[in-house]
């Protein structure tokens, strides 16, 4: 059975930075908005936040909650809000079981020191560059590179071997020995499957002595559930998956599994990838298309992927807003690589959304 090992690559870029002050607007959004969004706005946003203080907006900072104001002018020390971050009172401090880093801390003592500014004016609409927009790195078709010439080319037993000695035969470096074929199994095993060969598998492979015994153990190892189980992993982070609500209670949701086994089943049945990615945004209208479907079940079971994510509240006062946001934002990042979630306040810097 033939297997595809799909491979992310992912590519830093630095890029030099001017040094200057940030104006109180931009150290808003630079470091004080993140921070309300990571570790605030949870509990304390919504139609019933926590005490009753609302830090999802400029009037429910200024108002503050069932304590008393937020804020008491630019004096950072008199301030409930800061006070609440630096105390020794394990019972008080926020957000709870959690201080904040000091670089944190110093950046809302310097934003309520300038008077807690809260720009909500909206930015100007960006006219839309669909030429420089299409050129997006997510957007781009995936090329077969050229591979490079090498020195030593007997070394190479494929094209990928090219890569790697250009790289090296670059810095001065050059391959070392081939590893014993006792490493050799224990290192391929553990990387397609995350476990150590048994010893049966051991003895087989050291009894076969022929040319093909390698790509013998590889076939078995890709024709293995405990290949599909180690690769469905891939997917789940992506897609975030846990097997809890991911709320303030993190409750456990047992029906996760299926979901989980689902997306396991379809990389051990070696389902192509569109067919996968079909069944995990649609499944449900799928199975409602055609209502004699055989395999109507994993139809509808593939789509906890959307079904499952992250939840803001309970049951009854779900912040069905917040939950909705948080999907679009995994759909975004795993089928397009855009980062569709910052657009949800302001204008994407970098990506075209």
């Amino acid at each position: 059975m033939r297997r595809s090992l799909w491979c992310l690559l992912l590519t830093l870029a630095c890029f030099p930075l001017i040094a200057r002050a940030d104006s109180p607007d931009e150290q808003f959004e630079k470091q004080i908005r993140p921070l309300l969004v990571n570790k605030c706005v949870e509990c304390h946003a919504g139609r019933t936040p926590e005490g009753m203080l609302d830090l999802s907006s400029k009037s429910g900072l200024h108002k503050g909650g069932m304590n008393g104001p937020s804020l008491s002018g630019k004096n950072v020390d008199a301030s409930l809000l800061f006070e609440r971050l630096v105390t020794d009172d394990e019972d008080l401090l926020m957000p709870p079981g959690e201080r904040l880093s000091d670089a944190e801390i110093a950046a809302v003592r310097k934003w309520i020191a300038a008077g807690a500014p809260w720009p909500d004016a909206s930015a100007e609409m960006m006219p839309a560059d669909f030429a420089t927009q299409s050129d997006h790195w997510a957007f781009q078709p995936i090329m077969r590179p050229q591979p490079p010439s090498v020195a030593n080319e007997a070394w190479c037993r494929t094209e990928i071997d090219r890569f790697i000695l250009a790289r090296q035969e670059a810095a001065g470096v050059g391959p070392v020995e081939d590893a014993d074929r006792a490493t050799w199994l224990r290192r391929v095993t553990l990387d397609l499957t995350g476990l150590p060969p048994t010893i049966d598998e051991q003895a087989d492979f050291a009894a076969d002595t022929s040319d093909q015994a390698e790509q013998r153990v590889i076939d078995r190892l890709l024709a293995s559930r405990a290949y599909a189980e180690r690769f469905a992993r891939r997917w789940l982070d992506v897609a975030r998956y846990a097997d809890t609500s991911g709320d303030g209670t993190d409750m456990p949701v047992p029906e996760a599994r299926y979901y989980r086994d689902g997306v396991i089943d379809a990389i051990y049945a070696d389902m192509p990838y569109d067919q996968f990615l079909i069944e995990q945004l649609a499944g449900d209208i799928l199975a409602k298309q055609n209502p004699d479907d055989p395999e109507n079940y994993r139809h509808t079971i593939a789509t906890g992927y959307i079904a499952l994510t992250r939840r803001f509240g309970n049951s009854k006062y779900a912040e069905l807003h917040q939950i909705i946001d948080d999907t679009i934002d995994t759909v975004g990042k795993s089928t397009m690589g855009l980062s569709l979630g910052c657009a949800r306040c302001h204008h994407h810097k970098f990506d075209p959304v």
